[in-house]
């Protein structure tokens, strides 16, 4: 994995509390939420190419939504080892499907 350039480390940097505020409100728990932001910061700068290609990304809108990508595939695999009888902690389903709907255009 290529070093991230400075200017996406301090991006990074810069939006974790707002990262961190995002993953509070989808899991509920202060240990998962952390998780899910280090699963973000990690995912982001294994795909940091992805961020540089010919169409110029707004790095807090990339970082929310591998953010809520992340959260929605730990969900849906501890569903499936629920479903399985494997003991798990499963995040708030309501919330998951809440943030998953589309949203009406603020009005």
């Amino acid at each position: 994995m290529p070093l991230p350039s400075d200017d996406l480390r301090q991006e990074i940097l810069a939006l974790q509390p707002a990262l961190r505020a995002f993953a509070d409100r989808l899991t509920e728990d202060d240990t998962e939420a952390h998780s899910l932001v280090c699963l973000t910061v990690a995912e982001a700068l294994k795909n940091q190419a992805e961020r540089v290609s010919d169409v110029p990304r707004d790095t807090r809108l990339w970082l929310y939504s591998i953010l809520r990508g992340a959260f929605h595939s730990v969900a849906r695999r501890r569903e499936l080892q629920r479903r399985r009888g494997a003991p798990t902690t499963v995040w708030n389903a309501d919330r998951a499907a809440a943030f998953a709907a589309p949203r009406e255009p603020a009005g």
